[in-house]
């Protein structure tokens, strides 16, 4: 009922009853529909609001990064750069290492207005296949926007030469 509120388009209704909610994973999870639900409507003031209200870590970080690429994709790079940063720290406090290194690899594949703090985002990834991936949607982006040079720099930096070898496949198709 709650997804049905937020899809009626009443969000101040569905913000109501993302907090009314007393567990606290469940509450996180509405208040990540609604922030994206807000987003999507334009409101990213409130959506961004609304995704620093999450308490748990790993939801909040999703949020934000999601709201990053929205941003980002309407344009709005100083938007996308706050919510980014505002990701990147939520995300480094996040205590499962595995969760951390998740979190910051799919920051760093949304960055791409700043390409120099995605790649230094996706460098800092110590799990080697997360770190790989993150290259690879990096250097697939640069390589969208033309710069083939940095897209190969960026796969050439991956250190497993399977993955290496794939992410090269991938841009030369």
């Amino acid at each position: 009922s709650r997804l049905a509120t937020v899809m009626t388009g009443d969000l101040d209704r569905a913000q109501a009853l993302a907090l009314s909610i007393t567990d606290p994973n469940r509450q996180a999870e509405a208040l990540g529909v609604v922030a994206m639900a807000a987003a999507g409507g334009g409101d990213l003031d409130r959506a961004q609001e609304l995704a620093l209200a999450i308490t748990d870590p790993n939801r909040q970080a999703e949020t934000l990064t999601d709201l990053a690429g929205t941003a980002a994709g309407t344009g709005d790079l100083d938007r996308a750069r706050t919510l980014a940063e505002q990701a990147e720290t939520v995300a480094r406090s996040v205590t499962d290492p595995g969760e951390q290194q998740w979190a910051l690899s799919r920051l760093a594949t949304v960055m791409t207005g700043d390409l120099d703090r995605a790649q230094a985002l996706a460098l800092s990834i110590t799990d080697q296949s997360l770190r790989a991936r993150a290259l690879a949607d990096l250097a697939a982006a640069v390589a969208k926007a033309g710069d083939l040079d940095r897209a190969q720099a960026l796969t050439l930096s991956i250190t497993d030469q399977s993955l290496r070898a794939r992410a090269l496949a991938d841009l030369a198709a």
